[in-house]
């Protein structure tokens, strides 16, 4: 395992550092403002909806196994969060943008095609969120709500 993650790091690097200073750009930009932070809840909920339910369907599957670990998953906290942004009906009132939209479905279609593939997709966007979740949080505490009951990522 870890010479796979030393060659994805090393495939990678490049274009992740592009990425991600776009990404922390467009952070600082959402972070300050709780009606993006609420959209932005809204479509990493339904990424990992998406996600998670692969997961589930393929937890037996000889590669996918490992990867489903309960404590992990993410969706029940992302709901917390809509919750208190939109409201109890929350879930007639949030829908996914038409890009989140097409990238669920693009999952699905991975996980069709190949399960296996679902490893590279629980590697960026779990790895993703324990190494930015805390700082995404606490951005969001500083530039919004300190109060907010904003569920932690992890």
């Amino acid at each position: 395992m870890a010479d796979l993650c030393a060659e994805l790091h090393t495939r990678t690097t490049t274009d992740h550092d592009r990425s991600d200073k776009l990404i922390n750009l467009k952070l600082l930009v959402v972070a300050t403002d709780k009606t993006l932070w609420s959209k932005t809840i809204a479509n990493f909920y339904f990424i990992f909806k998406a996600l998670e339910e692969e997961l589930s369907c393929y937890k037996d599957h000889k590669h996918i196994w490992c990867l489903y670990i309960p404590e992990l998953l993410r969706s029940k906290a992302f709901e917390e969060d809509l919750r208190y942004f939109f409201g109890d009906n929350w879930s007639s009132l949030v829908f996914p943008s038409p890009a989140t939209k097409d990238f669920t479905q693009h999952i699905h279609d991975v996980a069709k095609e190949n399960p296996t593939y679902l490893v590279a997709y629980c590697h960026s966007f779990y790895l993703a969120l324990m190494a930015g979740g805390q700082v995404i949080t606490s951005s969001h505490d500083r530039n919004l709500h300190k109060n907010d009951p904003v569920a932690d990522y992890p």
